[in-house]
């Protein structure tokens, strides 16, 4: 779920597993000169995505912090990924707004190297990232896109909210471990926009974390499922349902930490104490 797009007040039985990945909002546009703010769209013709898009959101949000709204002089129009691209590149639109599935690589190369179509500066990201708590600044490096011919030829600052992993409440914390290890095999390597073992992370928007995924976050996966077999560790799981969870688990740590152990006393000792008995 991208992050920011939540309507309603109450997050209900939802939680979050984390932030997967930057979704950044890119906006390109035709001019003989750089456009430095977005209030410099005004009265342009611009593609702001289809309707319940993020990126709809993203810039009808960010182009009302710049006075332009719908209805208003600024024609904004529901043009959306390729669409909005074609209608760029062909002078049917001055200005077109990306992001997420929509600003492609191969999109955003081809508009780069297209004379006379810029791509947005925005020098203002600290203030964005502040009014709007979802999004973030991102900087795209100076030949991030084509080292030869230096594309882009400058660091472009940029802004974004990220993809959220989003999960009921009462999901399995087992299901919830192995979600979260997926998303780090997925998501967890450098990107144009991220380093190596960024995300996933526990960052809360508008939905809160998941206290199972937060203790992943911390610590790895729970003792059971580092311990046993999945399916074992599964069944012992559910056996500890109506138990003091915590308090079970202390004791199997050092049961299996006495199993390990050389010393048979030592063993015999710890596995007593374990089941509350004496020594």
């Amino acid at each position: 779920v991208q992050s920011g797009i939540r309507t309603d007040a109450s997050p209900g039985d939802l939680v979050s597993l984390g932030s997967l990945f930057y979704v950044p909002l890119v906006v390109f546009y035709r001019a003989d000169t750089p456009v430095e703010w977005l209030s410099g769209l005004f009265s342009r013709r611009i593609a702001v995505g289809r309707e319940g898009s993020g990126t709809r959101f993203l810039a009808l949000t960010l182009l009302k912090d710049n006075g332009i709204e719908p209805g208003g002089a600024t024609p904004l129009l529901d043009l959306h990924g390729e669409e909005a691209a074609k209608a760029l590149l062909d002078g049917e639109v001055d200005a077109a707004f990306l992001s997420g599935d929509s600003a492609t690589p191969t999109v955003i190369r081809r508009l780069l190297w297209t004379p006379g179509v810029r791509m947005l500066d925005f020098p203002q990201a600290d203030a964005f990232a502040r009014r709007h708590r979802y999004l973030n600044k991102l900087e795209l490096p100076m030949g991030a896109f084509d080292f030869g011919k230096n594309l882009p030829p400058k660091t472009i600052y940029l802004v974004g909210p990220t993809a959220d992993l989003i999960a009921r409440r009462n999901l399995h914390p087992a299901i919830s471990d192995l979600l979260i290890e997926a998303a780090r095999e997925v998501h967890g390597g450098a990107t144009l926009l991220q380093n190596a073992g960024q995300f996933p992370a526990p960052v809360a928007h508008e939905f809160p974390m998941s206290e199972e995924a937060l203790r992943f976050y911390r610590s790895g996966k729970s003792l059971l499922y580092r311990s046993l077999p999945f399916w074992l560790a599964s069944l012992a799981d559910r056996a500890l349902v109506g138990a003091s969870r915590d308090a079970v688990l202390a004791r199997a740590d050092v049961l299996l930490r006495a199993l390990a152990e050389p010393d048979h006393k030592r063993r015999l000792r710890d596995g007593q104490a374990w089941m509350g008995g004496s020594a």
